[in-house]
């Protein structure tokens, strides 16, 4: 993939192991050419952070940015930008994602704030906005797929999921 890229177009850049066994982080390049850029932004990364809670789920973090082109070409000290951002974004993925990461049995029901996820949990300050998107797919129908995309922000006021008053009887 570093030679000729992922799918014909995006080149691996830097695989990392940040948790033996559990996650690797992986930062792709979305082009070749610097001269042939699409868009404005500079040239695209792709940070993935990949880690799993037991051996039948995995899950994957996305990350994106970027390393400004000048004057349509690679900056001089472009290979410098990128170790660095790739730096950030993997302490990043491991304050904001791994140091929260926790399992937990099925039908454990933390007690803090954070993302519940099958097998395990991401504790965090339940103030920052999350997207979430699963994919299902059928044992039997390897040409099909069903993705969900989930995630909101609490108004203010609104209580969080454990403090809410749920009726099983009315269904509310």
């Amino acid at each position: 993939f570093k030679h000729s890229g992922y799918d014909g177009t995006d080149i691996v850049v830097d695989t990392r192991t940040l948790i033996p066994d559990r996650a690797m982080m992986q930062v792709t390049r979305g082009g070749f050419h610097w001269e042939n850029i699409i868009g404005k932004d500079g040239m695209p990364y792709e940070a993935d952070l990949y880690f799993k809670l037991d051996n039948d789920d995995a899950y994957i973090v996305r990350s994106f940015f970027y390393i400004p082109a000048e004057n349509g070409k690679a900056p001089a000290n472009w290979k410098a930008q990128e170790k660095e951002a790739i730096n950030t974004i993997e302490k990043k993925f491991r304050q904001e994602i791994l140091s929260g990461l926790k399992t937990r049995q099925e039908f454990e029901v933390p007690n803090k704030h954070g993302i519940c996820l099958i097998g395990g949990f991401i504790a965090d300050d339940g103030k920052k906005p999350f997207e979430v998107h699963s994919t299902v797919e059928f044992a039997k129908q390897h040409d099909m797929s069903l993705e969900i995309m989930h995630g909101d922000v609490l108004k203010a006021g609104e209580p969080t999921l454990l403090k809410r008053k749920v009726n099983l009887d009315k269904g509310v």
